[in-house]
């Protein structure tokens, strides 16, 4: 589940947005094996504490299978900052927060990523955390990224509080049934996959090539029972090898 207090209609008119950590309650119940998570609930806006005890009890509900993103926000998240007169703090407080927040998440036994492009979060991400997801970016950036965080994570064991295994993983939009060549001017998004399953199966070996041991996709229009089948037709393909 996504962290945003409003969303967007496809002409950009503001629209509800469904609590992150309510919905995850319900999924809590209504799942049985799934994993369940958030990409990515907001550091700064809820006490660490708070969000750990939380996320500990649906973590409880679910038999474990909760799995949780933290990150400090995105172009979105400043949008909703400035409607609702949500003070954003500087960027080395910003921090702070998220290091809080994973690390009280972590001492509840939730297996914890960190969710962002900055340098600082992925040296949070490296230091303490059991993995790094990386919305919507190439292949290139995830090959960079992935070579920093391993040699972030080899400099100084010492000063690591989360052991192996590390998780790197890529998320994105999923463009069902066409190839487009302009990008989607939604938050941050420099890739998003788009094809056949086998098309976009194809592009996702390219990651996992480059490192990623999970793919989170999430479907643009239309939604429902095709965006599942989609999803479960891409899965299929990379099981099969």
């Amino acid at each position: 589940v996504y962290d945003h207090l409003i969303g967007f209609t496809e002409s950009g008119a503001p629209r509800a947005s469904i609590e992150a950590i309510a919905l995850l309650g319900v999924l809590a119940i209504e799942t049985r094996h799934t994993r369940i998570g958030a990409l990515v609930l907001r550091s700064g806006i809820r006490p660490a504490v708070l969000a750990a005890n939380s996320l500990s009890t649906i973590n409880c509900i679910s038999g474990g299978r909760l799995l949780v993103g933290i990150g400090t926000g995105d172009g979105q998240s400043a949008i909703e900052d400035a409607m609702f007169g949500i003070a954003r703090g500087d960027h080395p407080n910003s921090m702070r927060e998220l290091e809080a927040a994973v690390q009280s998440a972590r001492t509840r036994g939730i297996e914890t990523w960190v969710g962002g492009r900055s340098a600082s979060a992925q040296e949070i991400a490296a230091r303490c955390a059991d993995g790094l997801n990386l919305w919507g970016v190439s292949t290139e950036t995830f090959v960079e990224t992935s070579k920093r965080v391993s040699g972030l994570r080899s400099v100084s064991p010492a000063d690591r509080t989360c052991e192996e295994p590390f998780s790197l993983s890529w998320a994105g939009l999923v463009d069902m049934g066409s190839r487009p060549t302009e990008p989607l001017a939604v938050g941050h998004n420099d890739v998003r996959l788009s094809g056949t399953p086998i098309q976009v199966a194809g592009d996702l070996r390219a990651y996992a090539d480059a490192g990623a041991s999970w793919a989170i996709l999430a479907p643009l229009p239309p939604f429902g029972d095709a965006s599942v089948e989609f999803i479960a037709s891409v899965s299929e393909i990379l099981q099969s090898g």
